[in-house]
């Protein structure tokens, strides 16, 4: 069962949704009901888009609703969803819910910068958590661009 869900991860981070989704529909055959598989298909779901973003969002609510599957993850994976039906303002009541129950987890914070530049809400605030992997590697990367496009400023004598 873990096998399959890692060969999914991996055709997903080669870009090949084609094979993740020919490994869950095999999966399916003799694992139907199994959490892990619904999972991957979510994985590919959110993938392939369309009405396979409503499929996702579905397994996505029965995890975060459960008391024994709820985490800041299975809650993460219902709000992307939302995003990509486009509806925001659901997305946002989870996240938000989410954060006030895990205010430090990474994957919240760095999703709900995202919903709010989506929204075209200020992200100051989510902003403030400088420890923060993603908003660290950001001010690393805006320091190495300043670094590079300073070498290519124009040089005025005078």
């Amino acid at each position: 069962m873990y096998s399959v869900a890692l060969i999914v991860q991996i055709h997903l981070q080669q870009n090949r949704s084609d094979l993740a989704l020919k490994e869950v529909q095999t999966a399916k055959r003799w694992a139907q009901d199994s959490l892990l598989v619904n999972l991957a298909e979510s994985w590919v779901g959110l993938r392939v888009g369309g009405e396979k973003y409503q499929s996702a969002f579905y397994v996505y609510e029965e995890l975060a609703a459960a008391p024994s599957t709820s985490a800041p993850l299975s809650i993460v994976g219902q709000a992307v969803a939302e995003i990509h039906l486009g509806r925001l303002p659901e997305a946002e009541a989870a996240l938000t819910a989410a954060l006030e129950k895990y205010p430090e987890d990474a994957e919240l914070i760095a999703n709900s910068i995202v919903l709010n530049v989506l929204a075209g809400k200020p992200t100051e605030e989510l902003e403030s958590y400088s420890s923060h992997a993603l908003l660290a590697d950001i001010q690393e990367k805006s320091a190495f661009f300043d670094t590079a496009a300073a070498k290519y400023a124009p040089r005025v004598s005078s």
